[in-house]
Protein backbone atom coordinates (compact mmCIF):
# COMPACT_ATOMS: atom_id res chain seq x y z
CA UNK A 1 0.00 0.00 0.00
CA UNK A 2 1.26 3.48 -0.90
CA UNK A 3 1.58 6.15 1.80
CA UNK A 4 2.47 9.81 1.45
CA UNK A 5 5.70 10.75 3.31
CA UNK A 6 4.94 12.01 6.81
CA UNK A 7 7.98 14.29 7.11
CA UNK A 8 6.44 17.01 4.96
CA UNK A 9 3.31 18.10 3.10
CA UNK A 10 3.31 18.57 -0.66
CA UNK A 11 3.30 22.27 -1.55
CA UNK A 12 0.23 21.93 -3.75
CA UNK A 13 -1.90 20.69 -0.85
CA UNK A 14 -0.25 22.50 2.07
CA UNK A 15 -2.55 25.53 1.89
CA UNK A 16 -6.19 24.68 1.39
CA UNK A 17 -8.01 26.41 4.25
CA UNK A 18 -7.58 28.91 7.09
CA UNK A 19 -6.26 26.29 9.51
CA UNK A 20 -3.51 25.37 7.03
CA UNK A 21 -2.57 29.02 6.60
CA UNK A 22 -2.40 29.52 10.36
CA UNK A 23 -0.21 26.45 10.80
CA UNK A 24 2.12 27.61 8.03
CA UNK A 25 2.31 31.10 9.55
CA UNK A 26 3.23 29.76 12.98
CA UNK A 27 5.97 27.75 11.29
CA UNK A 28 7.28 30.95 9.71
CA UNK A 29 7.34 32.74 13.06
CA UNK A 30 9.32 29.77 14.42
CA UNK A 31 12.22 30.51 12.06
CA UNK A 32 12.83 33.67 14.10
CA UNK A 33 13.91 31.37 16.96
CA UNK A 34 16.49 29.49 14.89
CA UNK A 35 20.05 29.72 16.14
CA UNK A 36 21.29 30.80 12.72
CA UNK A 37 18.88 33.75 12.80
CA UNK A 38 19.02 34.79 16.47
CA UNK A 39 22.74 34.33 17.16
CA UNK A 40 24.08 35.50 13.83
CA UNK A 41 21.61 38.38 13.70
CA UNK A 42 22.64 39.51 17.17
CA UNK A 43 26.31 39.53 16.17
CA UNK A 44 25.65 41.46 12.96
CA UNK A 45 23.41 44.08 14.57
CA UNK A 46 25.01 44.57 18.00
CA UNK A 47 28.73 43.85 17.71
CA UNK A 48 29.64 46.64 15.22
CA UNK A 49 28.32 49.26 17.68
CA UNK A 50 30.30 51.27 20.22
CA UNK A 51 28.72 49.46 23.19
CA UNK A 52 30.66 46.23 22.60
CA UNK A 53 34.40 45.58 22.63
CA UNK A 54 35.99 42.26 21.68
CA UNK A 55 38.27 41.29 24.55
CA UNK A 56 40.06 38.31 23.02
CA UNK A 57 40.46 36.44 19.78
CA UNK A 58 37.80 33.92 18.86
CA UNK A 59 37.64 30.90 16.64
CA UNK A 60 34.08 31.97 15.86
CA UNK A 61 33.46 34.10 12.79
CA UNK A 62 31.97 36.82 15.01
CA UNK A 63 35.12 38.96 14.56
CA UNK A 64 33.99 39.83 11.04
CA UNK A 65 30.67 41.03 12.45
CA UNK A 66 32.53 43.06 15.08
CA UNK A 67 34.65 44.70 12.38
CA UNK A 68 31.64 45.22 10.10
CA UNK A 69 33.15 43.01 7.40
CA UNK A 70 30.04 41.36 5.95
CA UNK A 71 31.64 39.39 3.13
CA UNK A 72 30.03 36.43 1.45
CA UNK A 73 32.36 33.93 3.12
CA UNK A 74 31.34 35.11 6.59
CA UNK A 75 29.38 32.36 8.32
CA UNK A 76 27.16 34.73 10.27
CA UNK A 77 26.36 36.85 7.23
CA UNK A 78 25.39 33.69 5.34
CA UNK A 79 23.32 32.40 8.26
CA UNK A 80 21.31 35.58 8.66
CA UNK A 81 20.86 36.08 4.92
CA UNK A 82 19.58 32.54 4.37
CA UNK A 83 17.25 32.49 7.38
CA UNK A 84 15.80 35.91 6.52
CA UNK A 85 14.98 34.96 2.96
CA UNK A 86 13.62 31.64 4.23
CA UNK A 87 11.07 33.64 6.22
CA UNK A 88 10.32 35.81 3.18
CA UNK A 89 9.84 32.79 0.91
CA UNK A 90 7.48 31.16 3.41
CA UNK A 91 5.54 34.40 3.90
CA UNK A 92 5.22 34.78 0.14
CA UNK A 93 3.39 31.45 -0.08
CA UNK A 94 0.63 32.76 2.20
CA UNK A 95 0.58 36.23 0.65
CA UNK A 96 0.14 34.70 -2.79
CA UNK A 97 -2.49 32.22 -1.62
CA UNK A 98 -4.83 34.61 0.22
CA UNK A 99 -6.83 36.99 -2.03
CA UNK A 100 -7.61 40.51 -0.84
CA UNK A 101 -11.33 39.67 -0.60
CA UNK A 102 -10.85 36.66 1.70
CA UNK A 103 -12.42 36.16 5.13
CA UNK A 104 -11.25 38.36 8.04
CA UNK A 105 -9.33 35.45 9.55
CA UNK A 106 -7.38 34.83 6.36
CA UNK A 107 -6.76 38.54 5.86
CA UNK A 108 -5.36 38.75 9.39
CA UNK A 109 -2.90 35.98 8.54
CA UNK A 110 -2.02 37.61 5.23
CA UNK A 111 -1.30 40.82 7.12
CA UNK A 112 0.95 38.99 9.57
CA UNK A 113 2.93 37.52 6.69
CA UNK A 114 3.21 40.92 5.01
CA UNK A 115 4.63 42.23 8.28
CA UNK A 116 7.13 39.36 8.50
CA UNK A 117 8.23 39.98 4.92
CA UNK A 118 8.69 43.68 5.65
CA UNK A 119 10.60 42.98 8.87
CA UNK A 120 13.04 40.70 7.08
CA UNK A 121 13.73 43.20 4.29
CA UNK A 122 14.11 45.95 6.90
CA UNK A 123 16.78 44.06 8.85
CA UNK A 124 18.52 42.86 5.70
CA UNK A 125 18.83 46.31 4.15
CA UNK A 126 20.08 47.79 7.42
CA UNK A 127 22.81 45.17 7.69
CA UNK A 128 23.83 44.79 4.06
CA UNK A 129 23.01 48.25 2.66
CA UNK A 130 24.22 51.74 3.46
CA UNK A 131 22.07 54.08 5.58
CA UNK A 132 19.21 55.74 3.71
CA UNK A 133 20.59 59.20 4.46
CA UNK A 134 23.69 58.46 2.37
CA UNK A 135 22.55 59.52 -1.08
CA UNK A 136 18.87 59.41 -0.11
CA UNK A 137 18.72 55.68 -0.72
CA UNK A 138 20.60 55.65 -4.02
CA UNK A 139 23.12 53.02 -2.88
CA UNK A 140 22.64 49.33 -3.47
CA UNK A 141 20.51 47.53 -0.91
CA UNK A 142 19.34 43.91 -1.04
CA UNK A 143 17.22 41.87 -3.47
CA UNK A 144 13.46 42.35 -3.07
CA UNK A 145 11.81 38.94 -3.00
CA UNK A 146 8.16 39.42 -4.01
CA UNK A 147 5.45 36.79 -4.01
CA UNK A 148 4.64 36.98 -7.73
CA UNK A 149 8.10 36.31 -9.17
CA UNK A 150 8.65 33.40 -11.55
CA UNK A 151 11.47 30.92 -10.96
CA UNK A 152 13.37 32.55 -13.83
CA UNK A 153 12.99 36.00 -12.25
CA UNK A 154 14.15 34.69 -8.88
CA UNK A 155 17.22 33.12 -10.47
CA UNK A 156 18.10 36.46 -12.06
CA UNK A 157 17.20 38.66 -9.09
CA UNK A 158 19.59 41.53 -8.39
CA UNK A 159 20.13 44.00 -5.58
CA UNK A 160 17.62 46.82 -5.47
CA UNK A 161 18.48 50.30 -4.29
CA UNK A 162 18.12 51.13 -0.61
CA UNK A 163 15.31 53.53 -1.57
CA UNK A 164 13.37 50.85 -3.43
CA UNK A 165 13.74 48.40 -0.54
CA UNK A 166 12.42 50.99 1.92
CA UNK A 167 9.50 51.76 -0.40
CA UNK A 168 8.69 48.05 -0.57
CA UNK A 169 8.82 47.78 3.23
CA UNK A 170 6.46 50.73 3.67
CA UNK A 171 4.00 49.35 1.11
CA UNK A 172 3.92 45.97 2.88
CA UNK A 173 3.47 47.52 6.32
CA UNK A 174 0.66 49.86 5.26
CA UNK A 175 -1.24 46.96 3.71
CA UNK A 176 -0.49 44.73 6.69
CA UNK A 177 -1.89 47.33 9.09
CA UNK A 178 -5.09 47.56 7.04
CA UNK A 179 -5.57 43.78 6.96
CA UNK A 180 -4.83 42.97 10.60
CA UNK A 181 -7.97 43.50 12.68
CA UNK A 182 -7.29 41.01 15.51
CA UNK A 183 -5.31 41.77 18.67
CA UNK A 184 -3.48 38.54 19.42
CA UNK A 185 -0.77 38.26 22.05
CA UNK A 186 2.33 40.32 21.41
CA UNK A 187 4.14 37.20 20.25
CA UNK A 188 2.31 37.82 16.96
CA UNK A 189 2.10 40.76 14.59
CA UNK A 190 -0.77 43.22 14.83
CA UNK A 191 -1.84 46.57 13.43
CA UNK A 192 0.13 48.35 16.17
CA UNK A 193 3.22 46.25 15.49
CA UNK A 194 3.09 47.30 11.84
CA UNK A 195 2.73 50.94 12.93
CA UNK A 196 5.78 50.56 15.20
CA UNK A 197 7.94 49.25 12.37
CA UNK A 198 6.62 52.00 10.08
CA UNK A 199 7.74 54.56 12.65
CA UNK A 200 11.20 52.99 12.78
CA UNK A 201 11.41 52.81 8.97
CA UNK A 202 10.49 56.47 8.55
CA UNK A 203 12.93 57.42 11.32
CA UNK A 204 15.79 55.78 9.43
CA UNK A 205 14.68 57.64 6.30
CA UNK A 206 14.83 60.87 8.35
CA UNK A 207 11.14 61.44 7.61
CA UNK A 208 10.42 62.67 11.12
CA UNK A 209 6.83 63.72 10.48
CA UNK A 210 5.75 60.21 9.51
CA UNK A 211 7.93 58.66 12.21
CA UNK A 212 6.07 60.73 14.81
CA UNK A 213 2.70 59.98 13.19
CA UNK A 214 3.04 56.21 13.45
CA UNK A 215 4.84 56.26 16.79
CA UNK A 216 1.92 58.25 18.22
CA UNK A 217 -0.51 55.58 16.99
CA UNK A 218 1.41 52.99 18.98
CA UNK A 219 1.88 55.14 22.08
CA UNK A 220 -1.82 56.02 22.20
CA UNK A 221 -2.93 52.39 21.90
CA UNK A 222 -4.56 51.09 25.10
CA UNK A 223 -2.77 47.77 24.53
CA UNK A 224 0.51 49.12 25.93
CA UNK A 225 1.63 50.56 29.25
CA UNK A 226 5.08 51.54 30.50
CA UNK A 227 6.19 49.11 33.18
CA UNK A 228 6.91 50.36 36.69
CA UNK A 229 8.83 49.15 39.74
CA UNK A 230 9.57 45.44 39.97
CA UNK A 231 7.89 44.78 36.62
CA UNK A 232 10.35 47.18 35.00
CA UNK A 233 13.42 45.73 36.72
CA UNK A 234 12.25 42.23 35.82
CA UNK A 235 11.43 43.09 32.22
CA UNK A 236 13.56 40.38 30.64
CA UNK A 237 12.21 37.67 32.93
CA UNK A 238 8.63 38.23 31.80
CA UNK A 239 7.04 36.29 28.96
CA UNK A 240 5.86 38.56 26.12
CA UNK A 241 2.18 37.81 26.75
CA UNK A 242 2.42 39.27 30.28
CA UNK A 243 4.54 42.26 29.28
CA UNK A 244 2.35 45.29 28.55
CA UNK A 245 5.32 47.36 27.36
CA UNK A 246 6.44 44.96 24.63
CA UNK A 247 4.90 45.44 21.20
CA UNK A 248 6.34 42.34 19.55
CA UNK A 249 8.53 39.67 21.09
CA UNK A 250 9.32 36.09 20.15
CA UNK A 251 8.87 33.84 23.18
CA UNK A 252 11.70 31.52 24.17
CA UNK A 253 10.68 28.91 26.74
CA UNK A 254 12.75 27.43 29.56
CA UNK A 255 12.99 24.05 27.84
CA UNK A 256 14.62 25.66 24.80
CA UNK A 257 18.20 25.69 26.02
CA UNK A 258 20.05 27.96 23.60
CA UNK A 259 23.51 27.01 24.87
CA UNK A 260 26.05 29.11 22.98
CA UNK A 261 23.20 30.98 21.32
CA UNK A 262 21.95 32.39 24.60
CA UNK A 263 22.50 36.11 25.14
CA UNK A 264 24.68 35.47 28.19
CA UNK A 265 26.88 33.02 26.29
CA UNK A 266 27.49 35.59 23.57
CA UNK A 267 29.15 37.85 26.13
CA UNK A 268 30.96 35.20 28.19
Amino acid sequence: KYYQPSEFIEEESALSNEADVETATIGTYAVLKNEAYVRSGHFLMEYPGDAVAQGQSSGDDLTRAYRYTHINTSGHSTNFWVQSYKVVAAANKVIGYVPDDASPGLLQLKGENLFLRALMHFNLVRIFGRPYAQGQGANLGVPILKDDLTDEEIDAIARSSVKDVYSFIISDLLKAADLMTESKSNSFASKEVAYALLARTYLYMEDNANAIKYADLVISSPRYTLLQGSDYSGYFRMVPENNRETRFGIRHTKVEDRGMSAIGSMYN
